[in-house]
């Protein structure tokens, strides 16, 4: 029966930390080792019939098809995990939870595929926090990414649910909106504003107020997605000129 160490070794080097596992590696092996050795030398201390030894034989079967289930299904759970885990990296951002700008681009691409055969509204919109810099000079890195955040959760709950919210870069986010038209949009935007403008986000004691700036666009027909997210961008920044803390629709 000693023989079913072996299964536990697999089992050491996938749950364990390397050093770990060679360690109780080796003791196992010691263990198994003498065991082995002691069976050599030792007469068994009584006969065993041979129905006792029957159910000797369905218990070691049992115990060695449980032991590999378990590992295969270790395994597998595994290796769930680690996909899991990439696939997340590979689409959201670390800090906020937002989509990633590689992943928000992708889901652009989809919709201006979708829009191209079925054409219907669809909305960009920019948003950029207001000042930042200043955050992050007067109450540090910190402090700036945890308003990063709950900004980020604000508009994870504010936006729609057919509509997609990521990070752009640094303190700006981007929505892409489809069936979304401009009243719509401008709506959607201001309850985003004012939403960011009532948060109050408590770093160390103190509380900092935060606004943000909102550029609006609606795709055009054919254009390209770089077309749209400028012209939003545009918007973004007649926003800013015109005192921040405001949202602006693209004209033309």
């Amino acid at each position: 029966m000693h023989h079913f160490l072996l299964l536990f070794v697999p089992t050491l080097f996938i749950s364990m930390r390397m050093r770990s596992a060679w360690i109780l590696f080796a003791g196992m092996w010691l263990y198994y080792v003498a065991l082995d050795v002691l069976m050599w030398y030792m007469e068994p201390l009584q006969p065993i019939s041979s129905h006792a030894l029957l159910a000797l034989q369905v218990f070691n079967l049992s115990v060695v098809f449980g032991m590999f289930g378990y590992l295969s299904q270790f395994y597998v759970s595994s290796v769930t995990r680690a996909h899991k885990r990439l696939d997340s990296m590979a689409t959201v951002d670390s800090l906020t939870g937002l989509f990633n700008r590689g992943h928000i681009i992708a889901l652009s691409e989809k919709e201006l595929a979708r829009h191209h055969r079925h054409p219907t509204d669809l909305i960009f919109m920019l948003m950029d926090l207001d000042h930042f810099k200043q955050i992050n000079d007067r109450y540090g890195h910190n402090a700036g990414d945890q308003v990063l955040s709950e900004v980020s959760q604000l508009l994870a709950d504010s936006i729609g649910k057919q509509s997609y919210v990521g990070r752009w870069g640094g303190e700006e986010f981007i929505a892409v909106m489809p069936a979304t038209d401009i009243d719509q949009s401008i709506a959607s935007a201001e309850r985003i504003r004012k939403g960011v403008e009532s948060l109050a986000i408590d770093v160390d004691g103190e509380r900092i107020k935060v606004t943000i700036s909102i550029g609006i666009t609606q795709y055009r027909a054919e254009e390209l997605l770089s077309n749209a997210i400028a012209r939003a961008d545009q918007a973004l920044y007649q926003s800013k000129g015109a005192g921040r803390n405001r949202v602006e629709v693209a004209s033309g």
